[in-house]
């Protein structure tokens, strides 16, 4: 950035009012708007520029780093070979003499690794059109950037240099004279990385208290998938003693998008009042990149968006003008921000604002200059009569004239003006604020005026009744309004009750009459009009009465309760169904659901009919007829039953009863769902009825419903050649029982039927078929007549075989299928161990199965036919020992 520097010692923002850079690129400030320079500049260095004027705006010189340029841009005497930067976006300062007239001192970066890197200066001078000093050495090493900042006295300079990477230089200019360095080293922050490319931009704020650093640094050539980091800093500044101190890390961002950085900070710019801080994103993979506004002071800040697809804003700048001018990456033109003071869109971001003389793309830079805006501008009052009152608050300390201009050629002259427009809308008022010497600033801005409005309003009757409503009619005319929800009225009724509504509805409570005022606003103006006893109310009977119920289930009986006052001569009410009465509290029936309107009329003895009105609303409920039916009882794990019924409409829960003596019920449970388990009863002992009560949303019951039992399963065994099974009628169907569907329990644990009745008792046959288990055990289905089939389940029980051993007596080993072996069989035997013996009691078998068998022969051989003796030894399922010991006869 550049200082302008009056040889008085005074900044002026008009040493900045013409800026060269890139490539042949200027723009000239002294007319509003601003052109683009028609005399193409020498410059052609994109990064580093610097210009300044004298007090006219005059261009004296200018220089991108190498060359020092005159207004006619012509290279002065021995103005080349100055050792400058390529790199830096900052590295040519040009600084007014506070001692001479003519003469500046321009401040050059050198890092070109060819030669000497380091901080120099040149001393120009305008008379004699030729550098009187050059590449004089103030600092060696590698530099990033200069600025400055004017010193408080308003006479010195701060020049504040960063070297690489992390340290700052500061150097007092007194009467053309460096000091020594102020060395100041700042830490790396904890999440920095190690650099390959570093950019660095220095931005002070215009009151010298700030400064702000927006830098990005990677360890790679490429953009994609480095290791990358971007910050932007903000440092505290004392222009008095030239302390630089209390870093701040305000942004940071070390992530990526897609591999490419997801931020960029570039380069930053103030407001002209400093409280907003603009900072620029480059980051515009694969995105565009927004522009940030920031608060100085509260930190708080949005992302403004420029409306050119995949292109990033690259430098910035703020105008002497007061706007903030920006580049494109990619494009030959200007992005201004009109408005920089204020927040958010208010801001008025502009893109494509002017088209600059640019054939080469590349990463421009604004010329490195330091000035303080001048303000022009002004704020007005509306009044309500298409007046604005005008107030300059330009800069007054600078300009010395203020000229007013109006859209129909009207102009006024003072720093104060008062114009009437005669008509609403919009209107555009310029202030040209003039300096003694003829610098010309022009403000524009647009302000939205209104006529007064004028309130009125209206109603269909003045006369009414005392306790009824009395409508209010809104008559108002606006020819603006100054938004969409900027209307407001304010009502006052006369009896001390006030409304805010367009079209009030009031009651008044006694008789006798009222002023009423309207106070109507557009969002410009008030408008007031108050008409004095205008309404008149008429005593009457006060309305009023309550209702059985307000919410309730049909079919429903209203009654009525009548709580007017005063003398009543005649009551009427409606009762939203056609249905009308002229009793003082009325009952009436309502046999549907619905909402329904209730209202009462009362005539007093004077003519006057007053109004109450209520709401009634009845959904559909229970007459206490309906009856759910009962759908099954199941028994579960012999220690539960499972209770299921049908759904009835309009119910909001289910009361169910249960008895064990079919007389006494008794309620055990109230559920919304159409099925409920009873736990840890005994279903094998005792005979359970069930009963299912709906109960409607108002607590209303249905009717009961038939009751149902579960079905409890018996049985016993005799011996080993039957079993008996016994259990109780099923009841609860309309239609009864179809039939009862026994089932067995096979190896799987798995109920399966195996034959069906329509009896209640059943004798198995085939009991010993199971003689493998221990137990046989069983479970009863009950099967609904026609209707929905359903089915019940009854408990299950388990039959045990008695414990027995069968020994036959004689075998016939010839091969007819037909006792071919000596076979023992055992019903409830765990292990079993027999021998057979011959005649001299030689053991000639023996087996440990549980079903042993002797075909006949020892070691192969059929033996003799005649007795043999057998001795058996078992061990019960309970454990006991029983042996057997016989004959057994062998025929061939």
């Amino acid at each position: 950035m550049l200082l302008f520097v009056l040889f008085e010692g005074k900044t002026i923002a008009q040493q900045g009012n013409v800026w060269t850079f890139g490539y042949h690129t200027g723009i000239d400030f002294n007319t509003n708007p601003p052109v683009v320079l028609k005399s193409l500049p020498s410059i052609q260095q994109p990064n580093s520029s610097a210009s300044i004027c004298d007090s006219f705006g005059r261009l004296l010189l200018y220089s991108d780093g190498f060359n020092v340029y005159n207004e006619k841009n012509q290279l002065i005497t021995n103005g080349n070979g100055l050792k400058g930067s390529e790199l830096s976006n900052q590295g040519v300062l040009i600084v007014p003499s506070s001692v001479q007239q003519g003469k500046f001192i321009i401040l050059t970066l050198a890092d070109n690794s060819k030669s000497k890197q380091g901080l120099f200066y040149s001393i120009a001078d305008i008379n004699s059109q030729s550098l009187t000093g050059k590449n004089i050495l103030l600092a060696e090493g590698t530099f990033l950037n200069i600025t400055v900042i004017p010193h408080i006295n308003g006479k010195n300079q701060w020049i504040i240099a960063k070297k690489y990477p992390d340290t700052f230089f500061v150097f007092q200019m007194v009467n053309d004279n460096f000091s020594k360095p102020v060395k100041i080293y700042f830490s790396k922050p904890s999440v920095y990385r190690p650099e390959k490319i570093y950019h660095s931009y220095l931005t002070p704020s215009f009151d010298g208290n700030l400064l702000v650093e927006s830098c990005y640094f990677t360890r790679s050539n490429t953009v994609r998938n480095a290791n990358y980091a971007s910050y932007v800093f903000f440092y505290s500044f004392d222009p008095a003693t030239g302390q630089l101190a209390n870093r701040q890390i305000i942004f940071v961002s070390t992530d990526k998008d897609n591999g490419y950085p997801k931020h960029q900070y570039n380069q930053a710019a103030f407001s002209p009042n400093d409280s907003m801080i603009y900072i620029t994103d480059i980051a515009i993979y694969p995105r565009s990149a927004p522009l940030i506004q920031l608060n100085r002071y509260t930190k708080e800040f949005q992302e403004i968006t420029s409306g050119v697809k995949d292109e990033a804003l690259t430098a910035i700048k703020t105008g002497p003008d007061g706007k903030i001018y920006l580049t494109y990456l990619n494009r030959p033109y200007l992005a201004v921000i009109r408005f920089p003071n204020k927040k958010g869109n208010e801001c008025r971001f502009i893109d494509n604002y002017m088209k600059i003389n640019l054939n080469i793309f590349t990463w421009l830079s604004f010329p490195n200059n330091y000035f303080k805006p001048t303000q022009v501008g002004f704020e007005y009052q509306l009044r309500c009569d298409s007046t604005v009152v005008l107030k300059s608050k330009s800069d007054s300390a600078f300009f010395s004239k203020y000229v007013w201009i109006f859209p129909n050629g009207d102009s006024a002259i003072g720093k104060t003006c008062v114009y009437k427009f005669g008509k609403s809308g919009w209107h555009s008022i310029k202030l040209r604020a003039e300096t003694s010497y003829g610098y010309r600033q022009i403000y524009t801005e647009s302000i939205l005026l209104s006529n007064k409005p004028v309130a009125d309003f209206g109603f269909d009757s003045n006369i009414a009744c005392q306790w009824n409503e009395f409508r209010f009619k809104d008559l108002s005319k606006a020819e603006l309004l100054k938004s969409k929800d900027a209307e407001k009225w304010t009502w006052y009724f006369g009896d001390g009750h006030v409304s805010a509504e367009k079209n009030p509805v009031h009651v008044y409570t006694h008789p006798g009459k009222y002023n009423i005022t309207l106070i109507y606003d557009n969002g410009f103006c008030k408008d007031t009009i108050r008409k004095d006893s205008i309404i008149t109310i008429i005593e009457a009977a006060k309305p009023g009465f309550t209702m059985s119920h307000t919410e309730f289930c049909a079919p429903y009986l209203l009654k009525i309760e009548d709580e007017t006052r005063g003398i009543v001569y005649k009551y009427f009410y409606e009762f939203g169904d056609g249905s009308s009465d002229t009793q003082a509290s009325p009952s009436h029936f309502y046999p549907n659901p619905g909402v329904y309107a209730i209202d009462q009329y009362l005539t007093s003895p004077n003519g006057c009919v007053t109004h109450a009105k209520k709401q009634l609303k009845l959904i559909q409920g229970f007459s206490g007829i309906e009856k759910t039916r009962m759908l099954t009882t199941n028994v579960i794990d012999n220690q539960s039953i499972e209770i299921k019924w049908n759904k009835l409409p309009h119910s909001a829960s289910y009361r169910l009863l249960r008895t064990t003596d079919g007389v006494n019920y008794l309620q055990i449970a109230e559920t919304q769902s159409t099925n409920f388990t009873e736990k840890n009863i005994h279903p094998d002992e005792n005979i359970y009825y069930y009963r299912v009560i709906p109960v409607d949303a108002c607590g209303r019951n249905a009717d009961t419903s038939e009751k149902m039992n579960h079905l409890s399963l018996k049985g016993e065994s005799s011996s080993i050649d039957y079993s008996i099974l016994r259990w109780n009628d099923f009841t609860g169907w309309e239609n009864g029982v179809q039939e009862y569907i026994l089932e067995v329990r096979n190896e799987r644990g798995e109920f399966i039927p195996f034959s069906s009745t329509k009896q209640t008792e059943y004798q198995d046959d085939k009991f010993f078929e199971a003689a493998d288990n221990l137990e046989k055990c069983y479970r009863l289905r009950a099967i609904e007549q026609n209707g929905n089939h359903q089915a019940s389940v009854s408990n299950e029980i388990c039959l045990k075989y008695e414990t027995f051993i069968y020994v036959p007596n004689a075998f016939s080993p010839n091969g007819d299928g037909i006792n071919d072996s000596f076979t023992v069989v055992g019903m409830c035997i765990k292990n079993l161990q027999m021998i057979v013996m011959n005649y001299w009691g030689e053991v000639i078998f023996s087996s440990e199965k549980e079903k042993p068998y002797w075909d006949g022969t020892f070691k192969g051989e059929k033996v003799a036919e005649g007795p043999y003796v057998f001795r058996i030894q078992a061990e019960t399922a309970k454990g006991e020992i029983l042996s057997f010991e016989g004959t057994v006869q062998l025929i061939r």
